[in-house]
C-alpha cells in the first residue's frame, strides 16, 4: 500500500507536470493559487483571500496534506505543527495557517524533487 507522501507526490507531479518550467518556489505557488489576493492602488498593499486560480484539484490536495500533516504519527509532526502554531498565533484563523502549510509542503517539494516527484 503506497504512502500518503507517496500519493500526494503523485497528485502534485500528474498537476503540476516537469517542476523545472518554475523559476522559484513562489511561482510554483502562484500556480496552485495558494498564495494571497494583492489590492493596492497607490497606498500600501492588503492581502485577501487566496487567488484560487490553477487546479482546484491540486489546492484541495495541498490543503488535505497539511491536515494530515498535522497528525501526531506523520514524520515531522512537530516541526510542522510548530509552524502551523505559530502562523495561527500571528493570524488568529486556523484557515489562514492551514493555508499556509499547505503552501509550506508545496514550497517544499522543489527543495526535495527526488524524494517528492518520483518516489510514487
Amino acid at each position: 500500500m503506497p504512502r500518503v507522501g507517496e500519493l500526494v507526490s503523485a497528485n502534485i507531479y500528474a498537476a503540476v507536470g516537469d517542476i523545472s518550467r518554475f523559476p522559484n518556489s513562489h511561482k510554483l505557488a502562484a500556480y496552485a493559487g495558494l498564495v494571497p489576493s494583492v489590492s493596492q492602488s497607490g497606498g500600501p498593499a492588503k492581502l485577501g483571500h487566496i487567488t484560487k486560480s490553477g487546479s482546484g484539484e491540486l489546492r484541495a490536495i495541498m490543503t488535505q496534506a497539511a491536515h494530515i500533516a498535522l497528525l501526531p504519527r506523520t514524520k515531522n509532526a512537530d516541526e510542522l505543527r510548530a509552524y502551523f502554531e505559530r502562523i495561527r498565533g500571528n493570524r488568529g484563523r486556523k484557515k489562514v495557517a492551514l493555508t499556509a502549510l499547505a503552501r509550506h509542503i508545496l514550497w517544499s517539494c522543489p527543495k526535495n524533487s527526488d524524494t517528492w516527484f518520483y518516489a510514487a
